[in-house]
């Protein structure tokens, strides 16, 4: 196999790995490194965008491997020290950061938590 063909297979692989797992749950996934600022430039999420769209947004910064039922995502680049290993369980339809399962759904739709304190503050510069 040549490599320009190899090249191609290894990204048709990595984009039905992504097919995998349904657009509602991408979406979702996507918010939350918005949210969290994981990624920047951000990684649009809009639900609105064909789930092709989102798989190839992906790609550009994860290469993802199939090892067994589960979908290892690993980054194309240097990440920040916070984002943790992701990775899909296809067999329970969910998502693991550092092997832990994680409600994606509902973390990814909280509402941000702020306080406000009208106690006296000091900024130095």
């Amino acid at each position: 196999m040549s490599g320009l063909s190899r090249k191609k297979y290894c990204l048709f692989d990595q984009i039905m790995h992504l097919n995998r797992i349904s657009k509602p749950l991408l979406v979702d996934l996507l918010r939350m490194f918005h949210q969290r600022k994981y990624f920047i430039p951000h990684i649009r999420f809009a639900s609105v965008r064909s789930k092709p769209e989102l798989c190839k947004d992906l790609n550009n910064y994860f290469d993802t491997r199939l090892d067994g039922q589960i979908i290892h995502f690993l980054p194309r680049r240097t990440v920040r020290p916070s984002v943790p290993q992701i990775d899909f369980d296809l067999k329970q339809k969910a998502f693991l950061f550092d092997s832990h399962p994680i409600e994606i759904p509902v973390l990814s739709r909280q509402t941000p938590q702020f306080s406000i304190s009208h106690a006296p503050v000091t900024l130095r510069f």
